[in-house]
C-alpha cells in the first residue's frame, strides 16, 4: 500500500508535568454528642501542560465536595434521630395527621442536644411552626395520656403531675377544636426497671405528617432554635 506524500501525520509533542494543589477536605467529628465539620488542607496532583493545567477545574470540585460535606455533618445533629411518631395511632386511623416534636435535653449553659425525646400531636391544626408552643420541661416518669374525641392520643412523659399537665396544656391548643370535645385525660408513675432518667428538655425540630403512616416522609420540617 502507497502512502499519499500530500498527506504528512504530524505528531506534536506535549510535555506533561505535574503541579500540587492545595484543596479543602472536609471530616466530621463528634464530640459530647454534637457533629461539627472539620477541614483541612491537602495536597493533590494535577496535570500541568505548556497549553494549561487542570488547577481550577480540581478547586472548584473539592471547594463544592467540601462545602456538601459540611452541611451533611451539621444535618447530623437533627436528621441522625427518627422521625418517625413513637405513637402511630391505632388502625385503621393510621392515617390521621401527626405533627412531632422533637426535644433536645438543655444543658445549664443553655444548649440543647440532639432532638431525640419526641412528643407526638395528631390532628395538629396550625402552620409551618418557627418557635416551639411547648415550653421548656423536665422529663421523668409521670406518664400523662391525653385521649381525643377518636380515640388518638398524646402522651408526655415528665417528672410530675403538674410538669404534665403544664405540657399538655400547651398541646391542647394546637389540636383541631372537634377533637377536644369528649377528650379524657389519665395518668400516673411508671414502675419497673426500664424508667425515665429526670432531665430539662426543650423543644428543638418540628415534623409534620399530613396523611400519618401512610406517608414517612414529613411535609414540612421545621429548626425551633439555632
Amino acid at each position: 500500500m502507497e502512502c499519499d506524500p500530500c498527506l504528512d501525520l504530524v505528531v506534536e509533542k506535549v510535555q506533561i508535568t505535574w503541579k500540587y494543589v492545595a484543596v479543602p477536605i472536609v471530616y466530621c467529628e463528634l464530640a459530647d454528642g454534637v457533629y461539627s465539620p472539620r477541614t483541612t488542607i491537602t495536597p493533590v496532583r494535577v496535570i500541568t501542560t505548556e497549553t494549561g493545567s487542570e488547577e481550577e477545574k480540581v478547586k472548584l470540585q473539592f471547594a463544592e465536595i467540601a462545602k456538601v460535606n459540611a452541611e451533611l455533618c451539621s444535618m447530623k445533629n437533627d436528621s441522625c434521630v427518627a422521625a418517625i411518631p413513637l405513637h402511630w395511632q391505632i388502625r385503621p386511623e393510621g392515617d390521621r395527621s401527626q405533627l412531632v416534636i422533637q426535644f433536645g435535653e438543655l444543658d445549664e449553659s443553655g444548649f440543647v442536644g440532639s432532638p431525640k425525646f419526641p412528643i407526638t400531636i395528631p390532628h395538629y391544626k396550625g402552620e409551618i411552626l418557627k418557635t416551639s408552643p411547648i415550653p421548656d420541661y423536665i422529663k421523668g416518669n409521670y406518664e400523662h395520656i391525653l385521649v381525643l374525641a377518636d380515640n388518638s392520643k398524646v402522651i408526655v412523659n415528665a417528672r410530675d403531675k403538674r410538669e404534665a399537665e403544664k405540657v399538655i396544656n400547651s398541646i391542647i391548643p394546637l389540636i383541631k377544636p372537634e377533637f377536644i370535645v369528649n377528650s379524657y385525660g389519665k395518668g400516673g408513675f411508671l414502675t419497673g426497671k426500664a424508667l425515665i432518667e429526670e432531665r430539662p428538655v426543650r423543644a428543638k425540630l418540628a415534623k409534620f405528617f399530613a396523611n400519618g403512616q401512610k406517608d414517612t416522609h414529613p411535609d414540612w420540617i421545621s429548626k425551633l432554635i439555632e
